[in-house]
């Protein structure tokens, strides 16, 4: 009986550990620019919006080099994505550009 428990105990955490894998990929940094960024409000408000969508774990949007570091399965967003967002943020062209 004994045997038998430890057997279906190793099946279920071999079906977990594949299922956990075949699931999503892991988080990779996609480096997206944000030249219209010029204070501290707007890099929070970048990074709380991006951190808000499926798929992305963390968000750094950087104030000096007018970049947003997003780590996210890129399966599920793309850059395209992140780019769209930040463009609808109004940060994608520098103030006075256009």
């Amino acid at each position: 009986m004994k045997s038998i428990s430890v057997g279906l105990i190793v099946i279920a955490l071999g079906f977990f550990a594949a299922s956990c894998g075949s699931e999503s990929e892991a988080p990779r940094a996609v480096h997206v620019s944000a030249p219209g960024m010029h204070c501290d409000g707007c890099t929070s408000t970048v990074e709380e919006t991006l951190a808000k969508m499926a798929g992305v774990d963390s968000v750094f949007a950087d104030l000096d080099s007018k970049e947003v570091a997003v780590y996210c399965d890129t399966t599920v967003v793309s850059r395209g994505d992140l780019e769209d967002i930040i463009a609808k943020l109004g940060f994608a062209t520098a103030p006075g550009e256009q």
